[in-house]
């Protein structure tokens, strides 16, 4: 019964995150979007500025694709976890959820910064 409390607790927090990175995911576009009406009215002096966001853009999708993909790699890990009920996959199962959980939390961080960043550039 444990297991599938903590099972629970783990997925409810995936959906969590999946939620966010579907919204990021949305706004990036809307911020790469924004900037490719804006461009023709960009001195060529702003040019490598434009182009710098145009490249973190880039990578900040990257980024986002590999921590979904993470995440879905973590959920079939919980799966296996209570299907087999070993104790050392339960170990690992609970060190790769702290592992995943700082690595969103560095992506959220990385991400608002990036929005405010792109904000400022425009304002």
């Amino acid at each position: 019964m444990e297991t599938l409390n903590s099972q629970n607790a783990l997925i409810t927090e995936h959906v969590k995150w999946l939620e966010y990175i579907d919204h990021a995911k949305m706004e990036l576009k809307d911020m790469q979007n924004r900037l490719v009406v804006l461009m023709p009215g960009f001195s060529t002096k702003m040019a490598a500025r434009v182009e710098q966001f145009q490249n973190r853009f880039i990578r900040q999708a990257e980024v986002t694709d590999i921590l979904r993909h993470n995440i879905k790699s973590h959920e079939n890990d919980i799966e296996r976890m209570v299907r087999l009920s070993l104790d050392y996959l339960q170990l690992r199962v609970a060190s790769d959820h702290i592992a995943l959980k700082g690595e969103f939390r560095t992506y959220v961080e990385l991400f608002v910064e990036l929005g405010q960043d792109f904000n400022e550039f425009l304002a």
